[in-house]
């Protein structure tokens, strides 16, 4: 597999993230506080900080990079996705950007403990590689993008 994992942002959830992409075989994993500038198309962003303003911020100019990752997702509880979603919805980004992330990321499993979440959002991360459509937070977004360049 040649898409990277970037994980953005500090706490358990990012954490226990980093650990489980190393099971899903990405050909690199990095844990950074914020967006990098070597981003390509091929790669996955997941923005997990556990402070949901700055979380909005690191989304936000994750979502302006060109080009576009090929999977950009916020784990975060639901309010905070929706409240996410309509800010981006408020910026001037580039045409189709805003179908493109996944606010809040992950499978709709209910999880609660940062365990849980960083699961759902692998789990969503295995869905999107392997082109399914999962059981995702629908309705807190317009839509996920799904490449399933890794069938």
């Amino acid at each position: 597999m040649s898409a990277r994992l970037f994980i953005i942002g500090r706490g358990a959830t990012a954490e226990r993230l980093c650990e489980l992409g190393n099971a899903l075989g990405y050909s690199e994993i990095r844990l950074t506080d914020g967006v990098p500038d070597d981003m390509h198309a091929s790669d996955h962003v997941v923005v997990a900080e556990e402070d949901a303003r700055r979380g909005q911020t690191l989304l936000l100019a994750a979502a302006r990079r060109e080009p576009p990752p090929a999977y950009l997702g916020f784990a975060a509880p639901f309010a905070d996705g929706q409240r996410a979603m309509c800010a981006l919805a408020a910026e001037k980004l580039p045409a189709g950007r805003l179908e493109l992330v996944c606010a809040p990321a992950g499978v709709d499993v209910g999880a609660v403990t940062p365990d849980e979440v960083a699961i759902a959002v692998a789990a969503e991360l295995v869905a999107v590689r392997r082109g399914r459509c999962a059981t995702l937070m629908e309705a807190a977004r317009p839509a996920a993008r799904r490449t399933g360049t890794d069938n």
